[in-house]
């Protein structure tokens, strides 16, 4: 179902959080104090629909999303009741809430694939490199993928034979060298 036809029962903004950036999963570089980068890819099993996608971010945003609740309910209801009641509550609530975006989720959470690269000035070495430049290549693809089935250059089939070629490719027993091409550790 497209934008256009879906039913509109959240607004588009709720969804748009619920859904993320891309189907696939997301791709982060992030810069920590004294030079350090810390590169992740985040590949979601392919061909999971739009429910199970959201629920696995849900169950991912918990620490998240659950702290923020916790928070707000512990102020809001210091205010109706005694600290004590308050922080019962809070805590039933969250815990509650995170159980059941457990169980929503299933057996989808253990199917994500995810690759994490540190680098640290002056203490990276060739494989540290390689993985990197992995990553990054991986990354590269599923975006220009995205960019090139939302300018209809290629189908939405075509979009999910690249998704699973990534997913393949961060499986433990997948491909690890890079020379222009991924070899497998069996070859």
């Amino acid at each position: 179902m497209d934008e256009k036809t879906r039913p509109v029962l959240l607004p588009r903004w709720w969804l748009r959080l619920l859904d993320g950036g891309n189907r696939w999963g997301f791709a982060r570089v992030q810069m920590d104090r004294f030079g350090v980068r810390r590169y992740l890819l985040v590949v979601y099993p392919p061909g999971i629909s739009d429910t199970e996608r959201r629920w696995l971010r849900m169950w991912r945003g918990a620490p998240i999303w659950g702290t923020a609740l916790w928070v707000m309910s512990e102020v809001y209801l210091q205010q109706l009741s005694g600290a004590w009641e308050a922080l019962a509550i809070s805590s039933a609530t969250v815990i509650s809430l995170v159980v059941a975006a457990l169980f929503m989720v299933g057996d989808t959470r253990t199917r994500v694939r995810m690759v994490s690269v540190v680098t640290m000035p002056g203490q990276i070495d060739a494989a540290t490199i390689a993985a990197r430049d992995k990553l990054e290549a991986l990354a590269s693809k599923m975006l220009d993928a995205d960019e090139r089935v939302k300018a209809g250059r290629i189908s939405p089939l075509e979009h999910e034979a690249l998704w699973w070629q990534v997913y393949d490719l961060l499986a433990p027993d997948g491909p690890t060298v890079f020379d222009g091409r991924w070899t497998s550790r069996s070859s």
